[in-house]
């Protein structure tokens, strides 16, 4: 599955299913941007790890920016 694919997924989930779980969870309960890419980052494949260490090479800090953002820099390397 692509990156794209794995966040196309994660948002579904955040906009679609978890405000339907029961007890306090609503709309305004959904994962944060900053969740959303600490799961893109987390839950890639090892064998993809040439993205991570451009990220270290080039000073790009995930976690400050978009979820869009770190998914383009993703698919460049």
């Amino acid at each position: 599955m692509s990156i794209k694919s794995s966040y196309m997924n994660i948002m579904r989930m955040n906009s679609e299913e978890i405000p339907c779980l029961p007890s306090h969870f609503t709309e305004t309960q959904s994962l944060a941007e900053y969740e959303i890419v600490d799961i893109l980052l987390y839950g890639t494949p090892k064998s993809w790890a040439s993205w991570q260490r451009e990220m270290d090479c080039q000073g790009f800090d995930p976690l400050t920016q978009t979820p869009m953002q770190v998914i383009a820099f993703m698919e460049q390397y």
